[in-house]
């Protein structure tokens, strides 16, 4: 579409590109901007920019739905002893380490909620280490592995399903019987799994 359609999609609250962008333009009280790798500047009359205006191949930004930090927002890191930090993103290095290793959170219950899922893999994963009767192998056929899983249907948990060379979930925590699941759950807390593993609400 050429500038004055695309204009009329900023008008809507829409952002607005054109092929090989590495960001997008915008509309803020009537004023055009764009946003640049974490960076807002307003337009201004350059011939780059009567260039782009001229052009007919203008685009809609499709909204992603992961969310991704603008500057000046602020988002919540898990620190080394699990307690929740809040961060002001302003596009540097610590943001861009955080946002690349995945300790980032919109909210603090959304960090708090995976301190506590990664105590309770920890805790299910040590207990299989000290509670399996042997390793488990995946070369060894005949070897059973047992795993906890949560029925969303009947909203129960159960164990016995089993598995010998195939590796059905990434992740998943493994058991040399249905009896040592059971006793992880009964051990760690069937809520606590129930809340954090499966990430299921009451």
């Amino acid at each position: 579409m050429n500038f004055k359609q695309a204009y009329e999609e900023m008008l809507k609250g829409k952002k607005i590109k054109r092929p090989g962008f590495d960001g997008y333009w915008y509309l803020e009280n009537r004023t055009i901007k764009t946003i640049f790798k974490g960076e807002i500047v307003e337009i201004g009359l350059t011939e780059g920019t009567i260039i782009h205006m001229n052009s007919n191949d203008w685009e809609v930004v499709e909204e992603s739905k992961v969310w991704k930090l603008e500057k000046g927002e602020t988002y919540y890191v898990i620190d080394y002893d699990g307690t929740i930090l809040n961060m002001v993103y302003e596009a540097n290095d610590i943001d861009y380490n955080a946002i690349n290793f995945g300790d980032f959170f919109k909210t603090q219950e959304e960090a708090k909620h995976m301190v506590e899922k990664l105590k309770v893999i920890k805790e299910l994963k040590n207990f299989a280490l000290e509670n399996n009767e042997e390793e488990i192998d995946w070369n060894n056929l005949s070897q059973r592995k047992y795993v906890i899983i949560y029925n969303n249907e009947h909203q129960m948990m159960r164990t016995g399903l089993w598995y010998t060379s195939t590796q059905y979930i990434p992740f998943n925590i493994h058991f040399t019987s249905e009896k040592i699941a059971q006793e992880a759950i009964e051990t760690i807390g069937e809520d606590r799994i129930k809340k954090y593993y499966f990430d299921v609400e009451e």
